[in-house]
């Protein structure tokens, strides 16, 4: 297969190709976007610099050093609510502040991240000095292992974040994706009351956490962020 491209062709056996990035058809619909095909807003409350209490936030927004990322996009989220929350109490937003975190699972057992922390100083969005990091490129098998934890920590705890606690409960019972070792001796349904499964059979002495109130594996609404600490 061969591509011809505006500098040079390209020839492979597998070619995906990805047209140029920009917003999404609505932005350009209603004037947000600038001459580059994205959204200029205030850092600090998402609000767009081209029509007044209109607020984009996501890929489609302007927000370096910012990524465009999922996670990023739920960060968006939570500072522009809370900027609009004071804005109808004609209060003053609240200081934001950005996390990205971003895992990529190569094997299992070997899995790396990136992680940096975002402020707000003199109008601009800045990266948090002395924050953030990478896995290191030299393989440690222990770390990497490690690392996959955390991934499918961090998973869960995004997607609860977004969805709800009930909706993980239930994609953990349905597809059973954790890698995680849990104990095998809890009760099947949530002891506190909530109605969930509390724990899902994966097999050779394998169990899934599956509701709010049993997510650590200790059966206790108490200890379930203990697991999921790196990833809060």
């Amino acid at each position: 297969m061969r591509v011809q491209a505006l500098v040079e062709d390209f020839k492979a056996d597998v070619i995906n190709i990805i047209p140029a990035q920009k917003a999404g058809k609505i932005a350009f619909d209603t004037g947000l976007t600038n001459d580059k095909g994205w959204c200029p807003v205030d850092g600090g409350s998402f609000e767009s610099l081209l029509h007044k209490n209109i607020h984009v936030l996501g890929d489609a927004c302007v927000a370096e050093p910012l990524p465009k990322s999922g996670y990023v996009a739920n960060s968006d989220a939570k500072v522009c609510a809370a900027a609009i929350v004071a804005a109808f109490n004609h209060g003053k937003a609240p200081q934001p502040s950005w996390i990205n975190s971003c895992y990529s699972i190569v094997a299992p057992g070997d899995v790396f991240s990136a992680v940096m922390v975002y402020g707000y100083k003199d109008g601009k969005i800045v990266k948090a000095k002395g924050a953030g990091g990478l896995t290191p490129r030299s393989f440690d098998p222990e770390m990497r292992a490690r690392e996959e934890q955390y991934a499918y920590s961090w998973f869960r705890n995004i997607t609860a974040d977004v969805f709800g606690w009930r909706s993980v409960a239930q994609y953990a019972h349905d597809a059973s994706y954790s890698r995680t070792s849990f104990p095998t001796d809890q009760p099947d349904r949530c002891r506190r009351g909530c109605g969930a499964p509390g724990f899902s059979d994966q097999g050779a002495g394998r169990k899934q956490p599956g509701c709010r109130c049993c997510f650590s594996g200790r059966g206790s609404g108490a200890g379930r962020g203990k697991a999921d600490a790196r990833t809060g």
